[in-house]
């Protein structure tokens, strides 16, 4: 078979040729390099000490098929005879077994219930305690005297009281949640107001309450704004129309009407810039 694959059309047929066959020219008698390294003394240094060699470790093998074999050393006679010598390494201390959790107690259990409760955003009524544990009044005592249950807060509504987790809602929303919780719209409303008026200053849209977390139908805001002027509770929330139309709810013991009016027509130009 050819060295290169098959050969294509064209290609001279390959031929074998014998070694004496091959011209003199080619011949290894010819090479220098050979005839150099007979006449070489290193050449020859190199092979006489490769001939040494060989003869020393022919006769060492023989010198050792002669002899008697020597008898293997066992290892555990061996690390017997061995000096003893201090470890510079001392062994690990012995690892203390965790101690076992103690289990939680019923103060903390209920306390788990109330933060996952705030875990979905819910307030968990004192009501709905007092329906599901028997003792709900002693174990709510206990819990608030508890040092592990102190990031459990509650806040008091007009128609029940109301625990959270304060590490998982501020007291903000706790308060909206506690409006929404009591479904006292009218004083939602006034509450928010208010606040709003307060913290950013700024009036109130009423569109606010149709929103989350309110979500007032716009029957109910008509019914409220309706109510608002007639309770003396919530005299002091007014409501105004802006230039664009809409209509804005402030307390007046915050804020004047004209601070009122000023206000929202800043934040609408805001809006529309």
């Amino acid at each position: 078979m050819a060295l290169f694959g098959r050969r294509k059309p064209g290609f001279a047929k390959e031929e074998t040729m014998k070694p004496s066959e091959i011209p003199g020219e080619f011949s290894d008698a010819l090479d220098p390099a050979i005839h150099q390294e007979d006449s070489n003394p290193k050449y020859r240094e190199k092979e006489e000490a490769a001939a040494l060699a060989d003869s020393v470790m022919n006769g060492d093998a023989a010198a050792r098929t002669d002899a008697p074999a020597e008898e293997k050393q066992d290892m555990f006679e061996y690390m017997e005879s061995l000096p003893d010598v201090e470890d510079p390494f001392p062994p690990f201390p012995e690892e203390e077994e965790a101690p076992e959790e103690a289990p939680p107690t019923p103060t903390q259990v209920l306390a788990g219930y109330i933060t996952r409760r705030t875990e979905t955003a819910e307030l968990t009524p004192k009501k709905l305690l007092q329906k599901e544990i028997e003792n709900a009044d002693e174990m709510l005592e206990a819990m608030e005297a508890d040092e592990t249950c102190k990031r459990i807060a509650k806040i008091q509504g007009e128609k029940d009281v109301y625990y959270y987790d304060t590490e998982l809602m501020t007291a903000n929303y706790a308060m909206i949640a506690m409006l929404i919780a009591d479904k006292d719209v009218l004083r939602t409303i006034a509450e928010m107001v208010r606040w709003n008026c307060k913290t950013y200053p700024s009036p109130t849209p009423v569109d606010y309450f149709t929103r989350h977390p309110y979500y007032l139908t716009k029957v109910q805001m008509e019914q409220a704004l309706s109510k608002l002027p007639k309770d003396e509770k919530y005299a002091d929330i007014k409501t105004f129309v802006s230039g664009k139309g809409v209509t804005y709810l402030f307390s007046e013991k915050v804020m004047s009407d004209r601070y009122a009016r000023s206000l929202a027509s800043f934040a609408e130009d805001e809006e529309n810039s």
